[in-house]
């Protein structure tokens, strides 16, 4: 079957087609969309090749490339999605080897291999992500069971080694060593399975709930969860199950998110995306009209892209769409126009979507956040003080904030009070958290022309009691002065406590004190003024404690110094005498990035350099001329990461109405979860 599509005018790729087939890959910047760069092959002397439209998209989690069919043409195309976005045939006619194809959906089957539905040639292919060759995997000469007629959505049971095809308005399981099909669900010529219909045009999500042995299928109006070995079909959410708002023309494809424990679909006609509840159908707007970024023409498409922490959502108008997965701000991918792609794969490992046109498919290279693509959700809440950003639940951090200790619901932005006993003070300036015990450390600093003291309190997070840990009053040991930031010393069952006023770094017994013994927690100086050798202490801003090394990690001035916890001296990590690379500013702000044996620290404005902890090298992240949004006036030293988001979060206390921010780790922009811009 031939599908006669417009030609669609792309000028900046068309202009990149000059290049000689054999030539080296031609980069051209475009003023509105940034970088695009296309590798020179036998096919980009034809202007004609590109700028046609695709059909299917997926992700190839091995490499990260997204791979698509090209309409019109016979092709896979592989696009890498890097910082530097390549698009490139995977596999058609020119490309790889075996059967022509005339895809209409692709899924990544492993690391080396994706699965196509071939609808037109009524089969089943595996393509090579690494050469484009293809196989026949079922077809009605391969494997045995009911024959192939209209093969169009597929998805991976990796738990029992098949494909789930939907043919028609059957679901079929196709054994994926011997092609053997059968029939899963149906209404049609056998029926197999109770509950309402799969219709004509029905998309399965790829992702298979091998846990509860269902797939999720978009089907008209309602999304159906269907039983793998009944074949039962109920409806998962729709006009009879779930609350929520309901798409006009139904729902046109749908993806899971599995960090929220939620399905996303698309609405036909409706040009939202509507999140879906796991457990009980209920569905919430979750990006549509009023929300930030461009707008949605006639979204087709959608895919979670968990490393970006965004649904990938291909627009047969607009292109190709980044929706943020906490705010609903979306961004452009891909400016072209891509009639008529309603499935695609994204290959998390390379970073890349896999498109199938009519008749190949293409590898598309995703593009990091561009530093002008920057999300101003509304108000969100009250913020004031410091905070402790600790994802222990569900996306749920706790912080102490100047109303008291609270909530933070990373996606929404919502602080909710948390009960229980005992006083917080007003600013709070230094926050951590003791994961094994679950506890909450806070460290205060007096008001102006109060007559307060510095003090440490501690703050279970499951009961909410609050109980003081040092004043002048309560334990022992040098009284505290200006204490600024802490750390747990899990090795020892102590606080660490960085005070900028006595210049020294504290360590503080946690254990339990006594009925009555008033020096209890004892206060030591562990590494400071006479005790430890080593550079003495400058302004020292942030210490973290890493559990690798046993050594706390202290942010001070220009320098960042591993503190020998059990002897107390200081030795330059990385500072222009140790290490090479981006140089540090005044350094205000420090974690630690586990995975990667790194430190990263707020370099003097608002940039983010993170160094090497075997070397001291020193490479930016994120600095104040490249990145957008608002900037932070005064985090007091905390700053918390998460290497799962790729994101740093800072407290703000003296930015107009206080605010709590995430920042980008690629771009460097800044997003208000909690609090108000200015």
């Amino acid at each position: 079957m031939t599908k006669s599509l417009p030609q669609l005018a792309l000028g900046l790729i068309i202009s990149l087609l000059a290049t000689p087939a054999g030539a080296q890959s031609t980069k051209s910047k475009d003023a509105e969309y940034g970088v695009r760069r296309l590798l020179a092959d036998a096919r980009l002397s034809d202007a004609s090749y590109y700028g046609k439209a695709p059909l299917e998209l997926t992700i190839d989690p091995a490499t990260g490339d997204a791979l698509f069919f090209l309409s019109e043409e016979a092709a896979i195309v592989r696009v890498g999605l890097s910082l530097d976005p390549t698009s490139r045939v995977l596999s058609d006619p020119l490309h790889g080897t075996g059967p022509n194809l005339a895809p209409a959906d692709v899924v990544i089957e492993d690391a080396n291999d994706a699965l196509v539905a071939d609808n037109d040639n009524r089969r089943i292919l595996r393509i090579d992500l690494a050469s484009g060759d293809r196989s026949v995997v079922s077809d009605n000469s391969t494997g045995t069971g009911p024959a192939l007629s209209d093969p169009r959505s597929i998805a991976v049971d990796t738990t029992n080694a098949s494909a789930l095809v939907i043919d028609g308005t059957t679901l079929l399981a196709i054994d994926i060593a011997t092609g053997q099909r059968s029939v899963v669900s149906s209404t049609a010529t056998a029926t197999i399975g109770t509950g309402p219909a799969i219709d004509y045009y029905s998309r399965l999500t790829h992702f298979v709930d091998a846990s509860n042995g269902r797939v999720v299928v978009a089907s008209g109006a309602r999304l159906l969860a269907v039983d793998l070995s009944t074949g039962d079909r109920t409806e998962f959410s729709g006009p009879g199950r779930g609350a929520g708002p309901l798409p006009s023309g139904g729902f046109a494809n749908s993806t899971y998110d599995y960090q929220r424990k939620r399905y996303l679909a698309l609405g036909i006609g409706d040009d939202v995306v509507y999140a879906i509840d796991a457990a009980t159908g209920d569905r919430t707007l979750m990006s549509g009209p009023g929300y930030t970024g461009p707008a949605f023409s006639n979204p087709t498409s959608i895919e979670c892209d968990e490393t970006t922490h965004s649904a990938l959502v291909v627009d047969s108008n607009a292109g190709i769409l980044a929706v943020d997965l906490m705010t609903g701000g979306r961004r452009l991918v891909q400016a072209s126009p891509m009639v008529y792609v309603h499935e695609f794969a994204l290959d998390d490992a390379h970073r890349r979507m896999l498109i199938p046109y009519s008749d190949r498919i293409e590898s598309l290279e995703l593009t990091a956040r561009a530093a002008s693509d920057v999300y101003r959700p509304k108000q969100r809440g009250s913020f004031f003080g410091s905070y402790a950003l600790q994802d222990l639940a569900g996306g749920i951090a706790y912080a102490i904030t100047g109303d008291g200790a609270a909530t933070l619901d990373l996606a929404t932005g919502g602080l909710t009070t948390r009960s229980g006993s005992g006083s917080t003070p007003t600013l709070t300036t230094a926050v951590f958290l003791d994961p094994a015990s679950r506890t909450l450390y806070g460290a205060s600093l007096p008001l102006p022309f109060s007559s307060d003291v510095p003090t440490l309190f501690s703050d279970a997070v499951d009961t909410g009691i609050r109980n003081l840990l040092a004043s002048p009053s309560v334990g022992s040991g040098p009284v505290l002065a200006q204490p600024i930031s802490g750390a747990v010393d899990t090795k020892r069952g102590r606080a660490l406590l960085l005070d900028a006023g006595l210049k020294a770094l504290l360590a503080i017994d946690l254990s339990p004190c006594s009925t009555g013994d008033t020096t209890c927690p004892v206060r030591m100086n562990i590494s400071g003024g006479p005790v430890g050798t080593g550079i003495d202490w400058n302004t020292p801003a942030d210490v973290r404690y890493d559990a690798a090394t046993d050594k706390a990690i202290v942010a001070d001035a220009v320098t960042l110094v591993w503190v020998d916890l059990v002897g107390g001296n200081r030795t330059p990590l990385s500072s222009t005498s140790r290490g090479s690379g981006a140089p540090l500013g005044q350094l205000n702000g420090l974690v630690i990035d586990a995975k990667r044996r790194r430190a990263i620290v707020r370099s003097g404005g608002t940039g983010f350099v993170a160094v090497d902890l075997s070397t001291g090298d020193r490479k930016t992240l994120a600095a104040d001329p490249t990145a957008e949004g608002t900037y932070l006036f005064s985090p007091f030293g905390d700053l918390d990461y998460d290497p799962e988001r790729r994101a740093i979060f800072a407290g703000d206390t003296v930015h107009p109405g206080r605010a709590l921010f995430e920042v980008d780790e690629l771009s460097g922009d800044w997003l208000v979860i909690a609090g108000r811009m200015p």
